[in-house]
């Protein structure tokens, strides 16, 4: 039989995704020729980026470049965070506040272009060089 008292039971609260990045769109992990003025970049998304720099990053809101061959973007973006990882190898987290069309445009193209996918079509993580 159910007791409908139970007020002796505590329900623990929904615990927070483990992430806790407050990404509010998935990055994507990419290769190859993409470059920024920065270094290189290891994930992109249109909010954001993760660059490997042999340099410690710049702090506040800075000028960001990013493009392959093809072309490339310039567009405001705010230093999150930065992570030395080594003697030549730092990361910078960085947010894009805002984004015009065709800037967010170009983005989805370096994206689409530049995208490492595994043998399942997902994105696939790979140690930046």
């Amino acid at each position: 039989m159910h007791d409908s008292n139970d007020h002796g039971h505590h329900t623990p609260a929904k615990q927070p995704a483990l992430s806790g990045d407050g990404r509010h769109a998935k990055r994507s992990i990419v290769g190859g020729p993409l470059r920024s003025n920065l270094g290189k970049v290891v994930d992109l998304s249109s909010t954001g980026a993760l660059v490997v720099s042999r340099t410690a990053g710049p702090e506040g809101t800075i000028a960001f470049i990013v493009g392959d061959t093809h072309g490339s973007v310039s567009c405001a973006a705010r230093v999150v965070w930065t992570r030395r990882c080594g003697l030549f190898r730092h990361e910078i987290g960085l947010s894009f506040p805002e984004l015009a069309p065709e800037q967010a445009a170009t983005i989805r193209r370096l994206i689409a272009e530049h995208e490492l996918r595994n043998d399942y079509g997902t994105s696939e993580r790979r140690e930046a060089a």
